[in-house]
């Protein structure tokens, strides 16, 4: 495990908004800051531990699909296939949840995603 874990709800509710706070402001190196304690390498598909609750652990792939897809690491075709990947599992989770709005706005990310690479005009 190349990550520190998730200890509490309140240490993973804090990360969630801080975190969205910086998707909010496209602070890409915010969220690089505040979530590389927790998922290290880029290359691999994070995981936050089994013991999060799902809808956090949805929010939270779909938060590191945006990074992936929308900072500078989006030049690299690996990464913008592994965000893609980890929205995707964002959407699954949600719609498990029955979080039909969340679904949705997860897949308008990918959505998006495909648009800026020119693959839908």
């Amino acid at each position: 495990m190349s990550f520190k874990q998730i200890s509490t709800p309140a240490e993973l509710a804090q990360l969630v908004a801080k975190a969205q706070d910086a998707e909010l402001a496209h602070d890409y190196e915010r969220f690089r800051g505040l979530i590389k304690p927790y998922w290290e390498k880029l290359n691999e598909f994070p995981d936050f531990g089994e013991d999060i609750a799902p809808e956090m652990k949805a929010e939270l792939f779909r938060l590191c699909g945006w990074y992936l897809c929308f900072s500078g690491q989006a030049n690299n075709a690996k990464y913008q296939e592994r965000g893609k990947e980890i929205v995707s599992k964002s959407v699954e989770l949600f719609e498990e949840l029955g979080e039909i709005d969340l679904a949705s706005k997860a897949k308008m990310l990918v959505a998006s995603t495909y648009f800026n690479l020119g693959r839908i005009s």
